[in-house]
């Protein structure tokens, strides 16, 4: 869905109804909805990776807080983050640069491997980069893991930031992700304003 549709104009007003006719509690959940849906918008192919982006790192970053309260060793907790950093970066290089490995070797002679026909996600180097942002910080003792994994994975996929970015630290994002909003003509007036300059 190309950011200057009229299908992705609709998608987000659809969305921003939607969160503000909820109450406060149900806002993050339908941000979490619509952000996959986005993702689905691409082709379900897509989903895999950002699920196990997601799931990687929650599982790692729960794991480092129960190695902290357990009082593990520093070289413990080191090699955890340092396997959840692999796995997730793995998926990335994978993606990124497998065909192109393998192109370069069939060069060789005697070398005959068959292609991989892999599909390039939207948004993969962010999301993939942002929830390493957040293991590491887990790590370093920054913040502590979320217990919810929805609210984790509304962090690592929410569509309107995949989009134009930056890469966000939990501890600055989450709180504007979860808290209750209510509609504001001025606020909305302002963004428009901003938008067109």
């Amino acid at each position: 869905m190309s950011l200057t549709s009229s299908t992705f104009l609709l998608f987000v007003l659809a969305a921003l109804i939607v969160y503000y006719l909820l109450p406060g509690r149900a806002q993050w959940p339908a941000l979490l909805v619509f952000s996959y849906i986005y993702y689905l918008w691409g082709g379900p192919r897509y989903l895999g990776y950002i699920l196990f982006s997601t799931a990687v790192t929650y599982v790692f970053a729960r794991l480092l807080d129960r190695m902290k309260e357990n009082g593990a060793s520093a070289r413990a907790r080191k090699r955890a983050v340092a396997l959840g950093l692999v796995c997730n970066f793995g998926m990335l290089g994978i993606v990124k640069y497998a065909s192109f490995v393998i192109s370069n070797l069939n060069r060789l002679p005697g070398v005959n491997l068959p292609g991989m026909a892999i599909l390039f996600p939207l948004g993969i180097s962010f999301y993939a980069f942002q929830s390493s942002g957040y293991l590491l910080d887990v790590y370093w003792e920054k913040i502590p893991a979320e217990k919810n994994p929805l609210r984790y994975a509304l962090f690592v996929s929410y569509f309107p930031q995949l989009l134009q970015g930056p890469i966000s630290r939990y501890d600055k994002l989450a709180d504007q992700l979860y808290a209750p909003h209510k509609f504001s003509a001025d606020r909305g007036s302002y963004g428009a304003f901003l938008r067109k300059c």
